[in-house]
């Protein structure tokens, strides 16, 4: 498969990938190996991601843990979008299509701003494709092969990071990558 190229110059966060990012405990090095920039909305940033599940001492549970975005907006590797009234009022679309606020703010601020979504919800990468068809739709699956392929990562350091990502679920199979992450799995 080929490395991932983009119909637009920025990538938008849901919170799905944003998480998903974070929990990889790569996302730095992931948001660098990306040729566009990687934006995410303050909102949805501020209301949904807040904590990841991560494994416990004896790698047995899953405990909550806190994401801290903060470094990664202070060196410009991440930007921070502020909603206006424009998105509140392209919201009342989104709301229709049943999704979640922060999933409507993100296609909202992705239509305005003619910006790709890095989405993994299943109800969002249903219905967005029909919404919004001139909005590029990435998976985080996609973002991380890559992540893998341009920094060349070992076999085994991507196992290590797909199981912190997806060590209990798996991603939607209907993922276009899902053959791939299944790879490292069995």
């Amino acid at each position: 498969m080929a490395i991932l190229s983009f119909a637009h110059d920025v990538l938008l966060l849901d919170a799905s990938s944003a998480i998903s990012l974070y929990a990889s405990g790569k996302m730095w090095e992931i948001i660098e190996a990306l040729p566009v920039k990687v934006a995410i909305v303050a909102d949805v940033r501020r209301d949904e991601v807040l904590y990841f599940k991560r494994k416990g001492e004896r790698n047995s549970t899953w405990e909550k843990a806190s994401i801290d975005l903060q470094p990664l907006i202070e060196q410009g590797l991440l930007t921070e979008v502020n909603l206006i009234a424009e998105d509140y009022e392209m919201m009342v679309n989104f709301d229709a299509l049943n999704l979640d606020s922060g999933e409507s703010f993100t296609a909202a601020v992705a239509l305005r701003c003619n910006w790709a979504i890095c989405v993994d919800e299943k109800r969002a990468t249903k219905r967005f494709p029909n919404a919004i068809p001139q909005i590029q739709l990435v998976s985080t699956l996609q973002i991380f092969q890559h992540w893998v392929k341009e920094a060349q990562v070992t076999k085994e350091e991507v196992w290590l990071v797909l199981q912190k990502i997806w060590g209990r679920d798996e991603p939607l199979q209907k993922d276009p990558f899902f053959l791939w992450w299944q790879t490292y799995f069995y």
